[in-house]
């Protein structure tokens, strides 16, 4: 039984939707555009994160190039020249602008302000690379409320409203987001925003009953390709006939059963090949979008082990890095490893790992709040041997929110054996955390042990 199921009949879905006036102008607009196809690009990479820093690779896995060293980086993406990274870090309010040698470029102030806030997260890059969508959390009134803001990456100011209620923003082109992750029952799964445009503005698009809270999209050329269910157990493809926003909508096939779960699906630039992410890294497929959407012609393969957070452009891997004496800044190239680190000041550290086999801490689904804080969270470790411990901490701000001190604290520990290269480790809180970060209506937390870190937000 293959991972992708048929659904019958190539249904189209049912758009219930109330368009906005302002976009149908431009739909028309966009029609002729969005049905023009363009050849394949000639060269082409997937930037992804693994083991915190930021790295390129060929689209087989095996031209692969580590942008940066050091760590503490967790999502990033690219413009589609690769000429702009922007990335964000582990506990930071701020962006970061790279260039595709790893160079800092400069950093950038963020909607993310008191301890209100929290973000910002899936920070993307709009095609020219000009401008970055990225999500945030608020939490106020005894509830967590998501949504979608925007920066320049020029460092110039700009005054963009914020987009609230749906998250995951997806650049169409350089005008047009499409945002996933509805607010309630009642709301479609799928809303069309243009850039700088008011938040009470936006095209309520489609949902698809038999995938639910469709969220983590992607959109290349009339084909869409989303994350579905509460544990990202389904990744369903589309494809859709003119414009955004029509009713000719069409489902392909849905990936099931993934590796722990399915995340951040991106098209290639022709939208031939898809890639997403599993517990055990990157997976390519053909997308099959061009050969009538059939199930049959798409086999996945795993070609990025560790890998997290795909993100296709249209630039190739860069060439191998001058001979580092001291005073280079990022990593370098390999054949499907790595070939060392770099610290922050340039000086060559390698630690004699291969980033690739490193431990990998992975969570399953997304663990609600309440539960976590009383049974414990559990972690898989892959690639782990012996005994594995594991320890999870909050940032200062909510700390100091919750009363468990200034500074970032300790709150969860665990430990676990690993069998056949794999530990569970639970964590568990302790009796004071969990009875303070039970009034939070979600909780940021850094999971670190056996070399590697992580981070997630458990939410209520």
């Amino acid at each position: 039984m293959s991972k992708h199921d048929k659904q019958p009949n190539m249904q189209t879905l049912e758009r219930r939707r109330h368009r906005a006036p302002f976009l149908a102008l431009a739909a028309l607009c966009l029609a002729l555009a969005a049905m023009v196809v363009p050849a394949a690009a000639s060269a082409d990479s997937i930037l992804f994160t693994r083991g915190g820093d930021i790295w390129l690779a060929s689209p087989d896995g095996a031209n692969q190039f580590q942008v940066t060293s050091g760590g503490g980086y967790n999502y990033a993406s690219q413009s589609e020249s690769g000429a702009v990274i922007v990335a964000s870090r582990e506990f930071s309010n701020r962006l970061y602008v790279l260039d595709r040698a790893g160079n800092l470029v400069r950093e950038l102030p963020t909607v993310i302000g008191s301890n209100l806030w929290q973000g910002p997260f899936e920070p993307q890059v709009s095609p020219d690379g000009t401008h970055v969508a990225y999500q945030y959390f608020y939490l106020g009134a005894g509830e967590t409320r998501t949504g979608v803001a925007y920066a320049n990456t020029d460092g110039t100011y700009g005054d963009y409203d914020l987009h609230t209620g749906w998250a995951y923003p997806a650049w169409y082109d350089d005008s047009l987001l499409m945002h996933s992750d509805p607010p309630n029952g009642l709301s479609q799964d799928v809303i069309l925003r243009p850039f700088g445009s008011l938040n009470n503005t936006g095209d309520p698009w489609f949902s698809h009953d038999e995938m639910p809270i469709l969220h983590d999209g992607d959109i290349r050329l009339n084909a869409m390709a989303f994350v579905s269910g509460e544990n990202g157990e389904n990744l369903p493809v589309y494809r859709y006939d003119g414009a955004p926003g029509g009713d000719s909508i069409e489902i392909c096939y849905a990936y099931k059963g993934p590796n722990g779960k399915f995340e951040s699906p991106s098209f290639s630039p022709d939208r031939a090949q898809l890639s997403w992410d599993e517990a055990d890294g990157i997976h390519v497929s053909p997308s099959g979008i061009d050969s009538g959407c059939h199930p049959e012609q798409v086999a996945e393969k795993l070609t990025i082990a560790g890998g997290r957070f795909p993100d296709w452009g249209m630039a190739d891997v860069p060439g191998p890095r001058p001979t580092d004496t001291g005073g280079g800044t990022g990593g370098g190239t390999t054949n499907g490893g790595n070939g060392g680190t770099t610290n922050d000041k340039g000086g060559k550290k390698d630690d004699g790992k291969d980033d690739a086999t490193k431990p990998q801490l992975r969570i399953a689904g997304k663990p609600k709040l309440g539960p976590a804080l009383k049974k414990g969270l559990t972690v898989t470790v892959a690639g782990a041997t012996g005994k594995v411990s594991l320890t999870a901490t909050v940032p200062a701000s909510v700390a100091r929110k919750t009363g468990l001190g200034k500074g970032a604290r300790k709150v969860a520990s665990g430990s676990a054996t690993a069998t056949g290269g794999n530990a569970s480790v639970r964590l568990r809180f302790t009796p004071k955390a969990a009875r303070k970060l039970t009034k939070l209506g979600s909780v940021p937390l850094r999971i670190a042990g056996a070399g590697v870190a992580t981070t997630t937000t458990l939410k209520r």
